[in-house]
């Protein structure tokens, strides 16, 4: 993790800049989330010295010196990397490495640097192998007894994923990464054939996971996150109409190019947690200096980062793909899986498409091995074929469950056709888990067997990770009725956090950091240790809150029942002696089905008119005190359709 000068600054560096960029890593607090290497890219070096073939830097450039300063990055506690290159000129046409290899390495030792990485320009008449030309800089590199980062840089020429642990710490799998999101607005920028968009390097490295592991790692290229534009340059075949001049075969410098493309944030969110979940190594690309606030939150996300930085250092790869058609044609809904160390797995679900759709992950298609080794028999009735809504079976008879499918199933599957058994269960053992969004940093529940992912923007990819239960565990929720809930779901998500609190299965409490929220969360639900206390208590008072909010539940049902029952006798008073308390009530529903009065919706089916002429002071001030009344009652009692529930 660290900071390149390439994508943002190209040619233009210095000292200054490079210092205060430096600064900004530290103040910004991106050092401190794990970004410690500060690299120089192309366009340091000046010249050889002729008397003694050592590289020089450029003087004006950079007076101090290359030692003093990666001193001064070293004192500010973060690491020193310089650019190079495997031919005799880099691919800015300065001095590259080709037979200089011992005395360049021999220099950057000297001059304190960490991190290398290692060009492929300038090597269209090599006999030699790819292989064979990086290794010649690994011995180099190894014989000063410094520990360097080795980062190949061969744009994939000559399948460095193959033998690249062997070699180096991590090697590109393609061309330069452009601040462009798919082929199309490739295209339609006419970008040169060596810049490709975000997707493209996710495909080309998506299916190299198995090369990547501790030590070694598949790149992709530098991350544009905080980029709103790059300036493209280079021979095209196709020009850009606001070149003048342009003809095919020609080549446009960036200055006459400017400044194209872009991603939107929630694209930007998506290239992030890409590199993320491919265990990518993550080299900023933009300035750190200005960064605005969408941008860090997006660099500083910890436990987006966290499975980046995973121990285990497995690479995640797609386990699901469903192509679209329409407005979609050509693109898909993706799910990719990771890993983790702590027996956790990192999810993401990733709409490519142009729609907002729902995504749902089935374990057993999408994680078989842990849903095997989590399953647990599922008894008729369990919860993953029980309604979680007073008001489903009203939904599923409005036509709810087709037209809001993903929650429905969810959150109605017994009163939906389709929705119990859900059609995507297959029969037999199911695994639990509880799924946590890791943009948030909060849970989203405890879900057996699937999860769904409502109203997934187009580009937009949902982080999350899922913590297995023990089969007991699971067994306990489920008698406790705290499963498959979800944030929409106000008392049974109390009591489902409760529950998981008592078992150890959700996260250390507000405030616990470091080992010891870790202690805590170890110690949860096997009675050992302070931080099991701590969730036994806390586990206690959501119970308490919860019965609390039933019982003031209960008072306001038996007010307004007086209420509505005193609305009733002053209506049947005003429509006469004679009249009965069934007249007044065809009279009430006469006026709710459409009469000349004003009709007042009020939470759970109670429905209030009124009539300028026929209504006297009283019934009004009774249907003001029922209103107020209802008003106040939660809104999670009074849904009338499940989208307000959402």
């Amino acid at each position: 993790m660290g900071w390149n000068s390439w994508n943002y600054f190209r040619c233009n560096i210095n000292e200054t800049i490079i210092r205060s960029v430096a600064d900004a890593i530290v103040s910004s607090g991106l050092m401190d989330a794990g970004y410690v290497y500060v690299n120089i890219d192309d366009c340091w070096m000046e010249k050889r010295d002729n008397a003694t073939g050592r590289i020089v830097p450029f003087a004006d450039k950079f007076p101090s010196g290359m030692k003093a300063l990666g001193d001064y990055i070293h004192s500010l506690g973060l690491k020193f990397g310089v650019y190079s290159d495997t031919g005799k000129h880099t691919c800015e046409g300065y001095p590259g490495s080709a037979g200089y290899e011992e005395q360049d390495a021999a220099t950057y030792a000297e001059w304190g640097v960490d991190y290398l990485k290692f060009d492929y320009c300038d090597m269209q008449d090599t006999k030699e192998s790819v292989q064979a030309t990086y290794e010649r800089m690994r011995d180099a590199l190894a014989a000063t007894g410094r520990p360097i980062l080795f980062s190949l840089c061969s744009w994939g020429s000559g399948q460095p994923w193959l033998w690249g642990k062997d070699v180096g710490n991590s090697w590109r799998t393609g061309i330069d990464v452009f601040a462009a999101w798919d082929a199309a607005q490739a295209k339609a920028l006419k970008l040169p054939n060596f810049l490709q968009p975000i997707l493209g390097a996710v495909r080309q490295t998506q299916g190299l996971a198995p090369y990547a592991g501790p030590g070694g790692f598949n790149d992709p290229d530098m991350l544009v996150v905080g980029l709103d534009g790059m300036y493209p340059y280079g021979i095209v075949q196709d020009c850009p109409e606001h070149v003048r001049g342009c003809k095919p075969g020609m080549y446009i410098s960036r200055d006459r190019w400017g400044k194209v493309g872009g991603l939107t944030q929630t694209e930007q969110r998506t290239h992030f947690a890409f590199w993320c979940i491919m265990a990518a190594p993550l080299i900023l690309g933009n300035d750190p200096r200005a960064m605005s606030k969408a941008t860090l939150e997006i660099l500083l996300a910890r436990e987006v980062l966290a499975v980046n930085q995973d121990p285990l250092g497995l690479q995640g790869r797609p386990v699901w793909t469903q192509e679209l058609d329409g407005a979609s044609a050509g693109k898909s809904l993706e799910i990719w899986t990771k890993p983790l160390a702590d027996g956790r797995t990192a999810m993401l679900l990733v709409n490519l498409g142009e729609a907002t759709v729902d995504i749902t992950t089935v374990f057993s298609r999408d994680m078989p091995e842990e849903h095997k080794q989590w399953g647990r028999e599922v008894p008729n009735r369990d919860p993953v074929c029980m309604d979680k809504h007073a008001s489903c079976k009203e939904w599923a008879d409005a036509g709810e469950c087709k037209r809001n499918e993903g929650f429905m199933l969810d959150t109605c599957p017994y009163s939906c056709p389709d929705g119990c058994p859900h059609p995507l269960d297959p029969p037999g053992p199911k695994a639990t888990a509880l799924v946590r969004d890791i943009w948030l940093e909060e849970d989203v529940g405890l879900f057996t067997a699937r999860f769904t992912a409502a109203k997934v923007e187009p580009h937009e990819a949902r982080f999350v990770t899922l913590k297995w239960l023990e089969p007991a565990e699971a067994d306990k929720l489920a008698a406790a009725g705290a499963l498959d809930f979800g944030p929409r779901a106000f008392a049974n998500s109390l009591r489902a956090a409760a529950s998981a609190l008592k078992l150890g299965v959700a996260p250390a409490l507000e405030g616990d950091e470091g080992q010891e929220g870790a202690a805590k969360q170890a110690g949860a639900g096997s009675g050992r240790g302070k931080g099991s206390t701590q969730q036994f208590v806390r586990a206690k008072e959501l119970e308490t809150e919860v019965q609390r909010l039933h019982n003031e539940l209960k008072k306001r049902d038996r007010e307004l029942a007086k209420l509505k029952k005193e609305a009733d006798e002053v209506l049947c008073t005003r429509e006469g002696a004679a009249a009965s308390g069934g007249a007044a009530e065809e009279r009430r529903s006469a006026l709710a089905a459409g009469g000349r009065g004003v009709v007042v919706q009020a939470g759970s089916g109670v429905w209030l008119a009124a009539t300028e002429s026929k209504i006297s002071l009283a019934l009004n001030v009774a249907m003001a005190v029922i209103l107020v009344l209802v008003v106040l009652q939660p809104r999670r009692r009074m849904g009338k359709s499940s989208r307000e529930v959402q």
